[in-house]
């Protein structure tokens, strides 16, 4: 099936070509390094895609189905909420944990529950559902919930100085070699 990856601002094409899946069509484009930085992927089911070190900043990913995607090294990738991937993961996501009072350190048990029962934002807020985070908190917490479900965001949280470390690196193995070598 021909696909189109466009422009969220002005509509022009940034990728097109034969793809079965949306989630085909980025790994293509991807492939050919074209620039995702300004993507519409709005609504795409791109649960398992192998989204690493792809520039996604800009992109519209709201509603994109993002459970399981490989998002190691997007860290330019602007969350609809309008920080980057990195600061999410280094800033709001300690802050938001944190902001029951509890120590950061105290949260490692509940990373492995993905129920009310004793997850993070249970933790954070000694609640049960929802309605017991904040009402200022609580669009961040189901961004949370999300996130943590689709499990995008690990534990022990990494620091701005591994995740950018990581991407030096990542970027150092996939820069093309010399001809000759």
């Amino acid at each position: 099936m021909q696909r189109r990856i466009l422009n969220r601002f002005t509509d022009a094409v940034i990728w097109e070509g034969e793809a079965e899946t949306v989630k085909d069509a980025i790994h293509a484009a991807m492939k050919s390094r074209a620039n995702l930085s300004r993507a519409n992927l709005s609504g795409a089911d791109l649960s398992w895609a192998n989204l690493s070190g792809a520039d996604l900043s800009r992109a519209n990913l709201w509603r994109a189905d993002l459970s399981r995607a490989d998002l190691s090294g997007a860290n330019n990738m602007r969350l609809p909420t309008g920080e980057t991937w990195m600061e999410y993961i280094t800033e709001t996501v300690p802050a938001l944990l944190t902001a029951g009072g509890k120590a950061l350190e105290s949260f490692a048990p509940h990373f492995a529950c993905h129920s009310w029962d004793n997850c993070p934002m249970a933790h954070a807020f000694d609640g049960h559902d929802l309605s017991s985070v904040p009402l200022l908190l609580r669009p961040r917490a189901e961004q949370f919930i999300q996130l943590f479900d689709a499990r995008q965001i690990p534990w022990p949280l990494p620091t701005r100085a591994q995740m950018e470390a990581a991407q030096a690196e990542r970027m150092k193995a996939e820069k093309p070699k010399p001809s000759g070598e």
